[in-house]
């Protein structure tokens, strides 16, 4: 009984130590302006096959998404031949397909390890907007937005307010998901909080547009209190709204 109990708890050890360095690998693949060195292409080529490691029973490629993976690198190779020049840029849609199928094939991974690295990236993005305003630092952000001066836009370790829109909108997505199967708890609905702070800092209308939509059919209720307030604001400052587009 001891060994089956001890047999029991490396195994939690070692799937909570593999699933802590996921975490982390997933989120520097978020990452692309904390270092001149490319650290998120890098991660996003390894991360397929420490995956594949991973999960050693599962086909990496079915026939055809083999034939999709070679057809783009067969268009890379063929455009690299023809305009006589070699951009590492032009294979990357191939390295994000692979990502992307081998992922799929793994679904618990987007639903931890990813769903996790990319809270991680949107609450260190509140945070350097929080600094921002408090004048200690005023980098990873965003200034002057839309004429003002005093408001910063977050977009966390990424090179545009737009790339962390898309990393709030694609965690969004995936708590959806869970919440779809029933995974999520009382402090996920936190995690929903932090993430609205996050989508209303980028300050971003495509950011906005995609969050309205989902909100609209998945949060019905949400998405009309939001378009309540929003009314009334612009009835209450309407006078200053037209003064400033006027001006």
């Amino acid at each position: 009984m001891h060994t089956i109990s001890l047999k029991v708890w490396h195994y939690w050890l070692l799937a909570g130590l593999v699933n802590f360095i996921l975490v982390i690998l997933f989120f520097f693949c978020t990452v692309n302006s904390l270092t001149s060195f490319p650290i998120d292409k890098i991660l996003l080529f390894i991360c397929p096959f420490i995956i594949a490691l991973i999960s050693p029973d599962k086909i990496l490629f079915t026939s055809k998404e083999f034939i999709v993976f070679a057809s783009i690198v067969a268009i890379a190779v063929l455009s690299s031949l023809m305009n006589v020049v070699i951009f590492p840029m032009i294979f990357f849609p191939a390295i994000g397909f692979c990502f992307s199928v081998i992922i799929s094939k793994n679904k618990s991974l987007l639903l931890h390890a990813l769903y996790y690295a990319l809270l991680i990236h949107i609450i260190l993005g509140i945070i350097l907007v929080i600094l921002a305003f408090l004048g200690i630092a005023d980098f990873y952000v965003s200034t002057g937005v839309k004429g003002f001066a005093f408001l910063y836009s977050a977009h966390g370790l990424t090179a545009t307010v737009q790339t962390y829109g898309t990393l709030c909108i694609t965690w969004l997505l995936l708590y959806i998901l869970r919440k779809k199967i029933g995974i999520n708890t009382s402090i996920d609905r936190i995690f929903f909080l932090i993430n609205i702070v996050a989508v209303i800092l980028t300050f971003n209308r495509s950011t906005y547009l995609f969050w309205m939509l989902i909100l609209f059919f998945e949060f019905p209720a949400f998405f009309w209190s939001i378009a309540v307030v929003l009314t009334a604001l612009l009835i209450y400052f309407w006078n200053v709204i037209m003064l400033f587009i006027l001006s």
